[in-house]
């Protein structure tokens, strides 16, 4: 999994893992 330092990163992320 990415770690990400922003909030919307972590939003993208999220995304992305869904």
């Amino acid at each position: 999994m990415i770690v990400a330092v922003r909030p919307r990163e972590r939003l993208i992320v999220l995304a992305n893992s869904v």
